[in-house]
């Protein structure tokens, strides 16, 4: 089987870029505490992407057999704690002026949220089962490949939480923040909604 290296990269890479729950979240947890609080979450983050992609390359060879099977329970119970993530963001955003009451998600969260997010699972099974199926039986390649994608996953949250934090300057007022922060909620449903495939 041939392995089609460059293309799995630029896939990958956009797939880590792009909106999403990881980057979505990010980008308020850099807004509300700052890059060096939201730490934390975002290494849980990529320490759970790296759990995933690598389960999802070994999970690739029983995809056609198993993976209908997860989809439906999975789909949902995801759109269901994004909107719990939705709801956690607008609510910290509220109560931002009084940061005794609120605190940045933990490493535990953003682990965790790698469990439930199809978009991670999604291209972990289409990165191994199409690019990169012919490397399955070459362990060393698959876990190197695993870290360099990671650490796209890695760059790409800490942009989106960079991005949050220099925003927050020019969010000074409560209504700018709540705004923003319903924004951020808005787009979380969105993506739960999305994964739902409603429309």
């Amino acid at each position: 089987m041939q392995i089609e290296f460059i293309p799995a990269v630029i896939f990958v890479f956009i797939t880590t870029i792009t909106p999403g729950p990881n980057n979505i979240i990010s980008t308020s947890m850099g807004l509300l505490y700052g890059y060096k609080k939201s730490l934390p979450f975002l290494s849980g983050i990529a320490s759970g992407y790296l759990v995933i992609m690598l389960s999802t390359s070994m999970l690739s060879i029983f995809v056609n057999s198993y993976f209908p099977l997860i989809v439906p329970y999975l789909r949902y119970i995801g759109a269901a704690y994004i909107c719990y993530l939705a709801y956690t963001v607008y609510k910290n955003s509220t109560k931002v002026k009084d940061p005794a009451h609120t605190k940045p998600l933990k490493y535990h969260n953003g682990f965790m949220l790698q469990f439930i997010n199809p978009k991670v699972i999604f291209c972990g099974l289409t990165v191994f089962t199409t690019f990169l199926a012919g490397m399955l039986d070459q362990p060393i390649k698959v876990v190197l490949t695993v870290l360099l994608f990671t650490s796209f996953c890695f760059f790409s949250i800490t942009l989106w939480a960079l991005t949050g934090n220099y925003i927050r300057r020019f969010l000074h007022t409560e209504l700018r923040m709540k705004l923003f922060g319903a924004m951020l909620a808005l787009a979380l449903v969105y993506t739960a909604i999305d994964l739902l495939e409603l429309f």
